[in-house]
């Protein structure tokens, strides 16, 4: 379902009366790669978010159950084939999840192409059952184009009834917003957490399911932009809400290629103003706008 760098000037003095400040090239493109590091974060959290949605509409992909007859689902937005109000009979199964030309599944994002959702057992029943969520090439999520896998591994529900999973991001790309390939070669230790806000969660009625948050931690995360790499961890868990665009807790911190150290507090954006804080400065992040 985007994080940034401060912007470092170099002054050179030429007397006590003049002085012209110059601006470090590479200090400049650190700071555009990790505003498409934010991007990919942003756009990873809104593909993730709207394929989760879909999953959770149908009790009988994920905890076994038969849908309820009063819940009305729209198969519009997205077409989904096979049926996913049919029983299942064999694992592991796929599902398809059509946007077409473009449609709005929450009312508020467009999507647009196919996801493919392959189950190979309930989601969230056996601890190691596997959803791998495989966005088409030509899916797009407002105006961003997603491409590759998530794979989301159910290790348990925990004593809050908060479900848990391993995640791997590994090979996910996006196509950033000056046309590069922003791509996670590879993340290690990676957990989400489904939280349970309310404490309401009824695996038969998915819209007890819309006011959970996610939280995120990975103990590494290489990004790869136009073969320059950039290794982040998160200090504290990467806390989503689903009305916001962007994280609204979290800390990131790592280096770039050249060893040069980077952070983004996403806490910040707390009240979901787009407001972040990268190595100090606060910055709007216009994609959380």
């Amino acid at each position: 379902m985007r994080i940034f760098i401060s912007l470092l000037l170099l002054t050179s003095f030429f007397s006590c009366s003049d002085r012209i400040n110059i601006e470090d090239p590479e200090v400049n493109q650190n700071i555009d790669n990790t505003k498409l590091i934010a991007e990919h974060i942003v756009t990873t959290k809104a593909g993730l978010q709207i394929v989760l949605a879909e999953i959770f509409k149908y009790p009988n992909l994920h905890s076994g159950l038969k849908s309820e007859s009063d819940i009305i689902f729209r198969n519009d937005c997205p077409c989904i084939s096979p049926d996913p109000t049919l029983p299942i009979t064999s694992y592991p199964i796929s599902y398809d999840l059509n946007f077409g030309t473009g449609c709005m599944p929450d009312g508020v994002t467009e999507v647009k192409g196919k996801v493919r959702v392959t189950l190979d057992g309930l989601l969230c029943v056996s601890e190691g059952t596997t959803a791998n969520i495989d966005f088409f090439n030509n899916f797009n999520i407002d105006g961003v184009d997603l491409d590759n896998e998530i794979d989301l591994t159910f290790i348990t529900e925990d004593s809050n009834g908060n479900l848990c999973f391993e995640s791997n991001l590994s090979d996910l790309t996006i196509e950033g917003s000056n046309g590069s390939t922003i791509e996670v070669k590879s993340t290690t230790e990676g957990k989400l957490t489904l939280v349970d806000a309310l404490a309401n969660n009824d695996p038969s009625s998915f819209q007890t399911y819309l006011d959970d948050y996610t939280c995120q931690s990975y103990a590494s995360m290489d990004v790869c932009i136009d073969n320059v790499d950039y290794v982040l961890t998160s200090d504290t868990d990467l806390k989503t809400n689903p009305l916001c665009a962007c994280p609204v807790g979290g800390i990131l911190t790592g280096t770039d290629s050249m060893g040069n150290p980077i952070s983004i507090d996403f806490s910040a954006n707390s009240a979901c103003d787009g407001t972040v804080i990268i190595n100090n400065t606060t910055q709007t992040l216009n994609a959380c706008l």
